[in-house]
């Protein structure tokens, strides 16, 4: 059949005759697959690779779990739901393909309905999501991602920036899960905690995730409260906290933490870590350098009986308003340092390296504190509550002189102790591995358990054991 001009009826064949007395060209034929693509110069289209939808969500509906939306470069003015499908949505370059929520998306992503790991968002930029004032949970958290009600899904290659929320600013995770992998979270912000990302409730394994230049209150660059969480090989730097916890601030968690690198960031207490309300941590093979606090705790604070070992790292350089400079422990705390390095930490008030107070607890073995001050270890006390430290093969610069006990405090100095210059390799460009003829080389707890890699005995500070 024909229109009223004589145009083939409908047009392209195999789709449906148009309404009206005219046949339009520009209609495609139904497509079904199980990869639809999204291109932001196509006008309309089916999902096929020759005629690409225009939005993504558009891809997103078509699809069924299993199914892959693949995006080509562009900017997409839209948010986006996954709506329960464990698909992939994959974009071109997480640099040059971008989902835009126009400040007025509250969530620009939204994974919300019980999707798995196998729900993927991969290579894209997350930007301009705004999810304050909305009303209350879910719609005041998470303004570049959210994740909630169980879902689990998985991140990879994003860079997520510029988004606002009450809670989690770039990405919140609420009552679920969330497996990371190589994220940029930058110059998010909150009205309250977690200005890069906030993970409440939830389990979460971070991998190369990286929270820089963020604002926000308690945890500015990451917030974990009441979850079980992972993170290796992670940067998080720069950030900002009104509160407590410039870069990390772990709440009522269990985390294990490996290989992370926690550096300039600024809070009124706790500028590098806080671990509080009897939060569980493991910290290896990290590095707290540079971060300054207004008040308590400039690199790593432990407050509220909670519990936190420390194992092959640096505490370096940190600073406090007034007290504990490198450490600060409070309120029934365990913490255990092994195989730690401890220099150029300073506090207006006292502890320049380590302050403590009210039945703390703290153990250090293996371990260099080693700065200009003398005053390296302070023990505040109060009626009815003494603290403790026991220390052993260890390199403290002015000895037992150097830890102030106001009387009550404990000191049980054992075995193996040394007050020698440990002779840093270059101390002055943050360089403290040991020169060869350090004192501080094969003088550690002999036990074979500590041994160096190479089977010998175990070194005093990070790079032993």
């Amino acid at each position: 059949t024909t229109d009223l001009a004589g145009n083939a009826r409908p047009s392209p064949a195999g789709t449906m005759p148009d309404m009206g007395a005219y046949e339009n060209s520009n209609g495609v034929a139904s497509y079904s697959g199980d990869n639809y693509y999204v291109s932001a110069s196509s006008n309309y289209g089916n999902g096929s690779s020759t005629y690409p939808f225009p939005a993504i969500q558009q891809g997103i509906d078509a699809s069924s779990s299993g199914d892959t939306v693949s995006v080509a470069a562009g900017t997409y003015h839209e948010s986006i739901d996954f709506n329960g499908k464990n698909i992939a949505v994959i974009g071109e370059s997480n640099e040059t393909t971008i989902i835009d929520g126009d400040s007025t998306a509250i969530h620009v992503v939204s994974i919300h309905n019980g999707e798995t790991e196998n729900a993927l968002l991969k290579n894209f930029t997350i930007q301009n999501g705004y999810a304050y004032g909305q009303g209350g949970w879910p719609n005041d958290i998470g303004g570049g991602i959210a994740v909630w009600n169980g879902s689990t899904p998985t991140l990879s290659y994003l860079i997520v920036k510029n988004n606002y929320a009450s809670e989690g600013g770039g990405i919140a995770c609420w009552d679920g899960g969330l497996n990371t992998y190589t994220l940029s979270i930058t110059d998010n912000s909150s009205a309250g905690s977690g200005g890069g990302m906030i993970i409440h409730n939830s389990t979460a394994n971070l991998s190369y995730t990286n929270p820089n230049g963020n604002n926000g209150g308690d945890g500015a660059g990451l917030n974990i409260n009441q979850s079980d969480v992972k993170m290796v090989n992670s940067y998080i730097g720069n950030n900002q906290s009104s509160g407590k916890g410039g870069g990390i601030y772990v709440n009522d968690s269990d985390v294990d933490f490996t290989t992370l690198h926690v550096y300039n960031n600024s809070a009124e207490a706790a500028a590098g870590i806080m671990c509080d309300i009897q939060s569980n941590m493991i910290l290896a093979y990290s590095e707290i350098i540079n971060n300054s606090a207004n008040c308590n705790g400039g690199g790593f604070y432990i407050n509220n009986t909670s519990t936190a070992t420390i194992t092959n790292s640096t505490i370096n350089n940190n600073s406090a308003g007034c007290n504990g400079g490198g450490v600060r422990s409070d309120d029934g705390s365990k913490l255990a340092l092994a195989n730690v390095t401890m220099s150029g930490n300073s506090a207006n008030g006292y502890g320049d390296g380590i302050f403590t107070s009210r039945w703390n607890h703290v153990k250090l073995f293996n371990t260099i504190i080693w700065g200009a001050a003398d005053q390296d270890i302070y023990l505040d006390v109060e009626i009815n509550a003494r603290d403790t430290i026991t220390i052993s093969y260890s390199d403290i610069k002015s000895g037992q002189n150097s830890i102030t006990t106001n009387d009550l405090g404990v000191v049980y100095w054992l075995t193996g102790n040394i007050t020698t210059d440990p002779l840093f390799a270059d101390a002055a460009s943050n360089d403290y591995t040991l020169q060869s003829n350090s004192p501080a080389i094969d003088v550690g707890n002999p036990n074979a358990f500590y041994n160096d890699d190479d089977s010998t005995r175990n070194d005093m500070g990070y790079t032993g054991g």
